[in-house]
């Protein structure tokens, strides 16, 4: 466990920035190979408040999750997010 800290209040969470930060640019280095494999991935970022890398697809699905899941762990959430432009 590690601790993140908030002012002068410390929480207890599962994952260390340094992880979430490393594995958003292991995902970002993977993300064109998902894309052409039919991932529809268009973003990640740090999510604090679940202390997970977020993964937004433009199609959000139980069969893209497992995917997703599976290649990177219980460090990963999802959200359905439009194309940027």
């Amino acid at each position: 466990m590690a601790f993140q800290y908030s002012c002068s209040q410390a929480i207890q969470v599962r994952h260390t920035y340094a992880e979430l930060d490393a594995l958003q640019a292991v995902i970002d280095a993977e993300t064109r190979q998902l894309q052409a494999s039919g991932v529809p991935i268009v973003l990640t970022g740090l999510d604090p408040k679940t202390n997970t890398v977020l993964i937004g697809l433009t199609q959000l699905t139980p069969g893209f999750e497992a995917v997703l899941r599976g290649r990177y762990g219980d460090m990963v959430s999802f959200r359905r997010q439009g194309r940027l432009r």
